[in-house]
């Protein structure tokens, strides 16, 4: 009886301790933080993006993945995607519309106690669309992160493209945010980002939003949230996004 107490003890130890691997705090925007080697997380997005455009066109997405710690600085994500649309110019539809592999890469120590203040990290991935056969789509993120006492910021420059037969697509998304320490697990603060087409696309398709975000990590379970206002061609309450995990 002795022996199972501390086994079930050190169990919750070790669960607890385990909070805050591979953690965002925005909705939006991509954070610093990496799943432990070998760890994993299994991690899911819902997003929003409400009248878009001239054409009102609407987009909820689903974004759903494992995330394997590689090293302490290095991990694997193998997402898969699903999507509803809507516009004034065509029915709602939902269907897979993508899978891939993204890796991602923090570049200095994640140790708590050596970890610098400044934090780079680079993301680069490709992904299949289902529904075009001779096509992929290719992006990737820069991302700095600043952390001193309760405040933690962030800033993304990323960009996207979509190579296919015919003219590909070629966008940039950026954004900045900050996240402030209410309690242990409780942070709150705000977000803005956008996205900007480049070549081959339309600016109807760019877009602004700004909100405030909270994020709540409870053992190994974490959850952000944006509520994105629009700002430039996107409706009002025009980009809420939600992401959790939970790692093992």
């Amino acid at each position: 009886m002795t022996r199972s107490a501390a086994l079930v003890a050190l169990a919750l130890i070790s669960l607890e301790g385990a909070a805050h691997a591979g953690r965002s705090h925005f909705g939006w925007l991509y954070d610093t933080e990496t799943v432990p080697e070998r760890g994993v997380e299994l991690e899911q997005w819902l997003t929003d993006q409400h009248r878009q455009g001239p054409t009102h066109a609407s987009e909820t997405g689903v974004w759903w993945a494992p995330v394997i710690g590689i090293t302490d600085q290095v991990e694997l994500a193998l997402p898969i995607e699903w999507e509803w649309t809507k516009s004034d110019l065509s029915s709602p539809r939902t269907f897979l519309a993508r899978y891939g592999a993204e890796l991602r890469w923090r570049l200095v120590t994640s140790d708590p106690v050596d970890a610098p203040d400044w934090v780079p990290y680079v993301r680069v991935a490709i992904k299949k669309p289902i529904t075009e056969t001779e096509a992929a789509e290719v992006d990737g993120d820069l991302v700095l992160s600043y952390t001193q006492c309760r405040w933690h910021a962030v800033a993304n420059v990323g960009v996207y493209g979509d190579v296919h037969t015919g003219d590909d697509v070629w966008s940039t998304r950026s954004g900045a945010g900050v996240s402030i320490e209410v309690t242990d697990e409780l942070r709150l603060g705000g977000e803005l980002y956008g996205e900007k087409s480049l070549a081959g696309g339309s600016s109807d398709d760019d877009w602004v939003t700004v909100g405030p975000n909270l994020s709540w990590t409870h053992g190994r379970f974490w959850v952000s949230a944006s509520y994105g206002i629009g700002v430039y061609n996107i409706a009002t309450a025009g980009a809420p996004r939600i992401k959790w995990a939970v790692a093992f």
